[in-house]
């Protein structure tokens, strides 16, 4: 975005200098651009385009969406009336938006003391009037919450468990500042609210403030304590190992990120949200387990997300409607990786719903689906990650470009490769670009498993530019007792051979068209990698203690698996199993050669 506007500055500065034209003095301000953003309630989702706009879809029952009507949308509708948004946030039946002046609009059921439903966008107020110097609002099922000047914790709306930060039970409706057993609460660099509860977080990362109810231990105070019930006022967290700097509040537990990249949780643990393998509730912080290298968390109704520094998402806690994400309706005591993501940037954990941002500002969206929420034109759920489309159903909802419907991808020509497939835009990535072919003009046959020389033909083709460009080995000769020198896989073999890519499989032969398995398609890949130069450090994923066949990797593959599975190339075939003798099929080796192109062709 930064080059886009450079681009733009020197294009001006150019014009203005030429004789007969308006001089760069004249010419109108560079159009406002912020950072993209998606945010889910408990049955709707927005989102947050480049251009300050904002984008709705789901549950409009209560006007939620912010197009002037009540009525579902299962395709992304746009805000009416609002523009220069720079943060959203999005509640049960409730959506705000902070535009760039540093004022808050609300829509939806609003609250200011008692709710009532506001089709539109309507400016928020404080005792004094309109309030400004807004940089983040947290929305709970009744209360909302504000951060002014990055500096003080603000909040509005019904307030039987004390979530306002104020002695007393009255609602309030304009704002007023939350209070703490230190006076009124400042030094707030953020804020989170959960269905009765609110935290806040020191702008030095000295510690967590929490307030509101405490039924389940969500404000980590010991519930064998008489006055534990709630507190209507802020007080910090103790107990907590680490510097915080990051918080998230679901249902009722709360979520803190350390700065070492690890997470820790207390509350309610019915499903197992707190994802300490146990469904005991806990007023303690503890550590989630085989959880690190954790970038941001999004706490949920009754379950988690969390952002691995490689892009990737993992989710804990309860999992009826999908909303793990992992392909079951299975609830997790501890983290799964959520299926088919990668490059994800921003995440957004709903009541039975999900969304994340892609690095290319694509969303992506799983779980329940009654109301549309997760924006792909229909009502039906989804365990595993589908894409938002753009408005009327036409093209892609992208947060990065102008256009919600970016350029259509090159049709494939298979007949048995449809787009409801997961692993339909890995197939069509991998034919575009001439890595992998068709087994007829019209069938791709991705359920049939890959061959051993169909392997080494793909990655002697991402080395050469594809089928198109795709020039013969020149040292083709005799090297494997089964492979003829005048077959079609004896150059990519040979090529292979040469630089280390494949040893073959003992007793100077090489198996061709045996089908390769999940821990010999690792091998390959890490030995190709390291031909081409590429990160070969072996370093554990998160997930990879939970692997309860690891004992069945053989030692050759070992190392590869470990480094394939860290990079998200192969996952588990379920959340426990790596399954390394597994057979891999034509759809699978065409996920996992776009996700090796993906993280490390840049």
């Amino acid at each position: 975005m930064k080059k886009i506007v450079l681009f733009l500055l020197v294009i001006m500065l150019l014009v203005g200098s030429a004789p007969g034209v308006v001089m760069a003095t004249d010419v109108q301000p560079l159009a406002f651009t912020t950072e993209p953003m998606i945010v889910t309630g408990w049955d709707h989702t927005l989102a947050l385009r480049y251009d300050g706009t904002v984008w709705a879809w789901g549950d409009n029952s209560h006007a939620q969406l912010g197009d002037g009507t009540q009525t579902n949308r299962s395709t992304p509708v746009q805000v009416q009336g609002l523009s220069n948004v720079v943060y959203v946030a999005a509640g049960a039946y409730t959506s705000i938006a902070v535009r760039s002046d540093g004022t808050a609009w609300q829509w939806g059921s609003i609250g200011n003391g008692s709710f009532q439903i506001q089709r539109t966008p309507v400016i928020v107020q404080s005792r004094a009037g309109t309030f400004g110097d807004i940089t983040a609002i947290a929305v709970g099922q009744t209360h909302r919450l504000a951060l002014r000047n990055a500096d003080t914790a603000w909040a509005w709306g019904r307030n039987a468990f004390g979530q306002l930060g104020r002695i007393g039970t009255t609602p309030i409706g304009p704002m007023a500042q939350v209070q703490s057993t230190d006076g009124l609460l400042s030094n707030v660099s953020a804020i989170a609210a959960g269905n009765f509860h609110s935290m806040a977080l020191c702008s030095d990362g000295s510690r967590v403030w929490v307030w509101g109810q405490n039924a389940f231990g969500q404000l980590a105070i010991n519930r064998d304590d008489p006055n534990s019930d709630s507190r209507f006022f802020a007080v910090p967290v103790i107990h907590l190992e680490g510097t915080p700097t990051a918080i998230s509040a679901g249902n009722s537990h709360s979520v803190v990120l350390m700065d070492d990249g690890t997470v820790q949780t207390f509350g309610g643990n019915t499903f197992g949200q707190l994802g300490n393998g146990t469904i005991v509730h806990r007023y303690r912080p503890a550590a989630v387990q085989n959880l690190s290298n954790i970038t941001a968390i999004s706490a949920a109704w009754r379950h988690n997300l969390a952002l691995h520094s490689n892009g990737t998402v993992w989710a804990w806690g309860r999992n009826a409607g999908g909303e793990l994400g992992d392909g079951t309706t299975i609830d997790r005591l501890t983290p799964v990786q959520v299926q088919n993501l990668r490059n994800i940037t921003a995440i957004a954990g709903g009541t039975q719903h999900n969304s994340t941002l892609r690095d290319d500002g694509t969303v992506w969206t799983w779980g329940v689906n009654a109301y549309g929420q997760l924006g792909n034109g229909t009502t039906t759920n989804s365990i595993t990650p589908v894409q938002v489309v753009g408005p009327n159903g036409v093209g892609h909802l992208n947060l990065l470009t102008s256009s919600v419907e970016p350029p259509d991808p090159e049709p494939i020509p298979f007949t048995d490769v449809t787009p409801t497939d997961w692993f339909y835009s890995y197939v069509s990535q991998a034919y575009s670009q001439g890595i992998m072919q068709g087994t007829t003009p019209t069938t791709f046959a991705p359920r049939q498993n890959l061959s051993r020389a169909q392997v080494v033909a793909t990655l002697y083709r991402i080395t050469h530019g594809g089928t198109a460009q795709e020039i013969p080995y020149a040292n083709n000769r005799p090297i494997f007792d089964d492979v003829n020198i005048g077959s079609w896989h004896s150059p990519y073999i040979a090529w292979a051979y040469d630089n280390n890519i494949v040893l073959g499989v003992g007793n100077n032969r090489f198996a061709p068209g045996n089908h390769v398995t999940r821990e010999q398609l690792a091998t390959m890949l890490f030995r190709f990698a390291d031909f081409m130069d590429y990160d070969v450090t072996v370093r554990q994923s998160t997930q990879w203690d939970s692997f309860t066949d690891r004992d069945q990797i053989r030692a050759f593959a070992n190392n590869a698996l470990i480094w394939a599975n860290y990079h998200g190339l192969i996952t588990g075939r379920t959340p426990t199993t790596i399954a390394p003798r597994g057979n891999t099929t034509r759809g699978e080796a065409a996920a996992v050669l776009m996700r090796f192109m993906a993280a490390f062709d840049n």
